[in-house]
């Protein structure tokens, strides 16, 4: 009841693709050996370090694990569905691609990087369709790399290349005439314009403030979204989050308040600042108008693309990118992980002791509308003083060919294809 005792149930009789059965060691395994070890170079370490010690893991049965935490927690089953916690055997040998193990429905048959990837149907997986019949229903699947270029990617798809793709909203006319069938939902999904909190001139809340007040998010909302989505306010809470709140309008440009602040941090004639991006979809786009919306503020903005491996190599260190986020089901859970102090992704570095208190005060509320009077404090801060700009939030769209049956759109960046069959 107080949320610091987590009892975690294993369904019985679940083997992992080498034949050995799921048990509570297993997960006991993952947790210190894997997780929370003091070598690992999991981001998990500090995810569950945050709030738990590894001698306060106890097995309580062959199918039960007790986690006996620091604090209140509402967020262990969001936490361990996160994709670094994929349950491994307990003899894992540490050498996934040569001996893949899992409990999911297909198994590893073929991977060469940045071209294929081929899984093959499981015999013995663990759930039945609605049909009582077993999982999956696809003897196999292919996955081809046909690049970053969304216009290359959506033509694999109109094509026939691929059967199932990812789809942008700028790029739907290219599906025009064609039988393909688009669907998505809202998401928490976005692409977070982010300053180092801790580096010049970034640093000073002034110039954070300038920079929000001078960019036009319903320009770039309309021209990348092309009304699908949301507009983003500046915190990385989504409309689509149980606890979001409402605190008022998307904030609009506002140049003569950008200027002013300007002057107020101490650059009267302008600023010159640098932004690092991906040189891939939609991230020019943004970068146009963005340059574009600080030049009427007298901000000289400097382009630099490089490549997507390349910004994630250097994600943590760039002092002014844009990082693409991928979608969390809680509000609080992208909030810990990126703009808590120590956080383990927070890439602007910033620190906001009130913030960390009222987060974590909201980590323990497990009611959404008593969570969201918390949420609604911190939403202020970050809009106010935080290091980050979010235009808009994605819809998360997906394409498939009229032969691909049971497709579920989901609002996450994710593929369901353990119950899909062709026709």
């Amino acid at each position: 009841d107080d949320l610091k005792t987590w009892d975690l149930i294993l369904n019985k009789g679940i083997k992992f693709s080498h034949g050995a059965e799921l048990t509570a060691d297993d997960v006991i395994y993952n947790f210190k050996e894997l997780w929370m070890h003091p070598d690992t170079t999991s981001t998990l370490k500090r995810t569950f370090g945050a709030y738990l010690k590894k001698e306060n893991i106890e097995k309580i049965d062959r199918y039960t694990v007790r986690l006996h935490l620091d604090s209140a927690q509402i967020i262990i089953p969001e936490h361990l569905a996160m994709n670094q916690a994929a349950i491994l055997p307990k003899d894992y040998d540490g050498k996934f691609i040569d001996n893949p193990v899992g409990t999911g429905p297909y198994t590893l048959e073929e991977y060469i990087p940045d071209e294929r990837c081929v899984l093959k149907r499981r015999e013995g997986y663990w759930r039945n369709g609605s049909d009582g019949k077993a999982l999956p229903y696809l003897d196999g699947l292919r996955f081809v790399n046909v690049g970053t270029e969304v216009s290359a990617m959506t033509a694999a798809l109109s094509s026939g290349q691929v059967h199932v793709n990812r789809v942008y909203p700028a790029y739907l006319d290219l599906l025009k005439g064609t039988d393909i069938v688009v669907g998505g939902k809202p998401s928490g999904g976005t692409n977070v314009i982010r300053m180092r909190a801790d580096k010049a001139p970034f640093d000073n809340i002034k110039v954070r403030q300038a920079l929000k007040a001078a960019m036009n998010r319903q320009l770039m909302f309309r021209n990348i979204m092309r009304g699908y989505g949301e507009l983003g306010e500046d915190f990385h809470v989504s409309p689509v989050h149980p606890e979001y709140a409402k605190i008022g309008d998307p904030p609009k440009q506002d140049i003569a308040l950008a200027k002013k602040l300007l002057a107020e941090a101490g650059y009267p004639n302008g600023l010159d600042i640098t932004l690092t991006i991906q040189n891939s979809d939609p991230y020019p786009t943004m970068a146009q108008i963005l340059k574009a919306s600080f030049k009427q503020a007298g901000i000289n903005c400097t382009i630099e693309m490089v490549p997507t491996s390349v910004y994630w190599d250097r994600w943590m260190d760039i002092d002014f990118g844009i990082t693409s986020w991928g979608p969390r089901p809680l509000g609080i859970q992208a909030l810990n992980l990126a703009y808590k102090t120590g956080g383990p992704w927070n890439e602007t570095h910033w620190s906001h002791p009130e913030f960390d208190k009222l987060l974590e005060k909201a980590n323990g509320i497990l009611d959404a509308t008593e969570r969201s009077k918390v949420m609604a404090k911190l939403e202020t801060i970050m809009q106010n003083e935080g290091p980050i700009m979010i235009p808009y939030w994605n819809p998360y769209m997906y394409g498939h060919s009229p032969k691909v049956k049971n497709y579920q759109f989901g609002a996450d960046d994710l593929m369901r294809l353990d119950s899909v069959w062709l026709d």
